[in-house]
């Protein structure tokens, strides 16, 4: 399964998988897209208002997900979860 999608700027951080997890008896997969700095702790950058495309390919084996949840863990801000259900 390929998941698309795109983050909203939090400074000049770019999106990253930070964990991927698979829930058997549920068929969820949780995807936490985390952000990262590509620059050093003390880089004088200024960053533009845009978003940030990402895509994670995620292969199960052993089963097949019917939920895929995703969450936006940003640093500084609320956490934004999308939750995709096959139907």
């Amino acid at each position: 399964m390929i998941v698309d999608g795109t983050m909203d700027p939090a400074g000049c951080r770019e999106p990253i998988l930070r964990s991927v997890d698979y829930d058997r008896s549920t068929r969820t997969v949780r995807l936490v897209i985390g952000t990262e700095s590509p620059y050093g702790p003390t880089a004088n950058v200024e960053c533009g208002n845009a978003s940030y495309d990402y895509r994670c390919t995620v292969v199960v084996e052993n089963g097949t997900p019917s939920v895929i949840e995703i969450i936006h863990a940003h640093q500084e801000r609320e956490n934004r979860t999308f939750v995709l259900e096959k139907t």
